[in-house]
């Protein structure tokens, strides 16, 4: 009698560990998966701020097959979220017109792409980074601080910027930076005939260059060498 009452127990227990074995079974987690979305996006610089809409240039599309104009007028609304580029939470009105865009719409699964949709989420990734133009020569002569200095054997990066070994003149003014070969500020004055410098101009994006800026840092390559 005992056996028996000890046998019915044991079935009882395998029977109530049974059941959260027949939930793991196939067919039984459908509540926890989710529908998949659709997701595209373009990017591109904002020739405007973000108010109903939002205008972009140089737009690029993913997937490609979305458009092929390099132009863009995007609709945003409450709903359009704003971030970063570190997807920290930014206001509407931190866009403004030359910054880098990403534009994100994100969309039930069975929505066909389309970038006439209010944006799901607008990502600010900041102005476009600055360009670099670079000469490099021989002083022709002692600089004449905040007016000019002249070079000889002058080498252009890149070199469609000007001909090489041509005379170029520099031109120098109260925000041109000075340094020796090791980077430690230089004076002006310290800058004599037969030295070689390293000009920079470092411009925002999209300036053409031309001999008519204003240089932003001059490296005398013959000073500080101690």
């Amino acid at each position: 009698m005992r056996r028996a009452r000890v046998a019915g127990a044991l079935a009882i227990a395998a029977g109530l560990v049974a059941v959260p074995a027949a939930l793991a079974a196939p067919g039984h987690h459908a509540h926890f998966h989710h529908s998949a979305k659709v997701r595209y996006e373009v990017t591109g610089v904002a020739t405007s701020p973000a108010t109903t809409t939002l205008a972009l240039s140089g737009v690029k599309y993913h997937p490609t097959s979305l458009g092929t104009s390099a132009t863009l007028t995007v609709g945003v609304g409450t709903t359009t979220k704003y971030a970063n580029r570190r997807g920290r939470a930014i206001a509407e009105a931190s866009i403004t017109t030359g910054d880098r865009i990403e534009v994100v719409w994100v969309e039930p699964n069975g929505t066909t792409p389309s970038t006439g949709l209010t944006a799901t989420k607008v990502v600010d990734l900041g102005p476009p980074p600055p360009v670099h133009y670079t000469a490099s020569g021989v002083a022709d002569a002692a600089a004449t601080c905040t007016v000019s200095v002249t070079l000889d054997n002058t080498h252009f990066r890149p070199a469609s910027l000007g001909t090489k070994g041509s005379q170029t003149l520099v031109l120098l003014g109260t925000s041109t930076k000075f340094a020796g070969r090791r980077g430690h500020p230089l004076a002006c004055a310290s800058i004599a005939k037969g030295d070689h410098l390293k000009v920079t101009w470092t411009e925002p994006a999209g300036t053409p260059f031309s001999l008519g800026l204003t240089a932003t840092r001059v490296v005398d390559t013959n000073r500080g060498r101690h």
